[in-house]
């Protein structure tokens, strides 16, 4: 074995000492030449026996199988599991938030190598990260990332344990950053007239002076009925942004009735096959009018709510004020578009269907997220459910008639 630091000449023939040692040995026959990246001898001579030590093990079929992956960075880890998760099939979305949330605690923590994974540390980031403004959904997913990096690590054979294992989840319950409300009936219809109108409204007080000529009205109703449509149609099929703004043409059967998520635009990535309202059914061929006529196509892979006529976060807000409706209740309950869809739950379960169907039509894989987070108590007939308990004789009428004789 021979520690030293390699020399050369320069091109003006003065000779050159490279900055780091570097090692060369001989093992079965085979030489081996390496870096080892210091600038310390002593330290460089460490090195080189663990890597001798580390060479002759592998000769002889005793090689750890994890040591080289300790040695790696863990950027290049990181960049591994993003390769595994985009084969995976995950939507683009989740996969830059996952390597977000990985990001954020290498750079807090300063972790360089799988050695530097620590329980403790991802506890104390965890714990500060609580102690500020994110609440504890956004703190879970960052968890949630964690844990499934080290699934993966052990999972691919790069480490011999999840250090992540047994962090424990923030109670979302008694943390609600952001709770949104339903819309009540005379709401939602100040919501979608609002829409309609205001593209026109506001685009004619604008043009005061020359008027608006019969081609740009057009666009302007044409945008309003369409953002009307959409409001419309979220509240009664109860889809989310993702999923209306993925939505194509083939995916809706006016004919049966029924709009398809695919597995690619749905939050579980699983496909399903919801019944469509009549009358939301028979609007879609004007919808598909409104669109040709903006110039933009209603081919199968087409979208139902193209780019250009998709409310923005500010679009919706501004047609909530439009409405004279408050973002924000003096509960701190918000309304945004998610809203529509706790306003499509929340109506099933006032409608008194039964829960498992509701949660069905919801797509949620537990019922308690159904009935604890999307449905609005304020549009549960609570008195009349009260009262309609009242058609057999209560327990106390049945006591006090058996004491008159009268019977139960």
């Amino acid at each position: 074995m021979r520690v030293y630091k390699p020399e050369w000449k320069d091109r003006s023939g003065e000779r050159t000492t490279g900055a780091v040692y570097w090692v060369q040995f001989a093992v079965a026959g085979r030489l081996v030449r390496k870096s080892l990246k210091t600038k310390d001898k002593r330290v460089a001579q460490m090195r080189a026996l663990q890597m001798v030590e580390r060479e002759e093990r592998k000769a002889v079929g005793l090689a750890d199988p994890f040591e080289e992956h300790r040695e790696r960075p863990l950027a290049e880890h990181v960049a591994d599991f993003d390769v595994h998760l985009a084969a995976r099939g995950v939507s683009k979305a989740h996969l830059d938030d996952r390597m977000l949330c990985l990001r954020e605690y290498l750079d807090a923590t300063k972790a360089r190598t799988l050695v530097g994974l620590d329980f403790v540390e991802a506890q104390r980031w965890l714990g500060e990260l609580a102690a500020g403004p994110l609440s504890a959904r956004s703190v879970n997913k960052r968890l949630q990332a964690l844990r499934q990096f080290g699934r993966w690590l052990v999972q691919a054979r790069r480490h011999t344990h999840n250090p992540f294992e047994g962090l424990a989840m923030r109670n979302e319950a008694t943390d609600r950053r952001r709770v949104r409300r339903a819309f009540t009936d005379d709401e939602l219809d100040a919501f979608l007239d609002a829409a309609r109108r205001r593209p026109l409204e506001e685009g004619s007080r604008k043009r005061t002076r020359s008027g608006l000529s019969e081609q740009v009205e057009a666009k302007f109703r044409r945008v309003g009925e369409c953002r009307a449509f959409l409001y419309a149609f979220a509240a009664g099929t109860g889809l989310r942004r993702g999923e209306l703004a993925g939505l194509t043409w083939a995916d809706v059967d006016s004919g049966r009735a029924t709009v398809t998520v695919r597995a690619s635009v749905a939050k579980s990535k699983r496909m399903a096959e919801l019944p469509l309202r009549s009358d939301l059914a028979a609007a879609l061929s004007e919808q598909a009018a409104r669109v040709r006529a903006h110039g933009l196509g209603t081919g199968p892979r087409d979208r139902v709510f193209p780019g250009p006529l998709f409310p923005t976060h500010g679009t919706v807000a501004r047609d909530l004020a439009y409405a004279g409706l408050d973002g924000e209740d003096d509960q701190g309950r918000v309304l945004d578009l998610h809203s529509l869809r706790v306003t499509f739950i929340s109506r099933l379960s006032a409608a008194g269907v039964h829960p498992r169907t509701t949660q069905a039509l919801a797509r949620h894989a537990k019922i308690d997220l159904t009935m604890r987070v999307y449905t609005d108590l304020r549009l549960l007939d609570l008195r009349g459910a009260v009262e309609g308990n009242s058609a057999r004789p209560t327990a106390l009428e049945r006591t006090a008639r058996a004491r008159q004789g009268v019977g139960g």
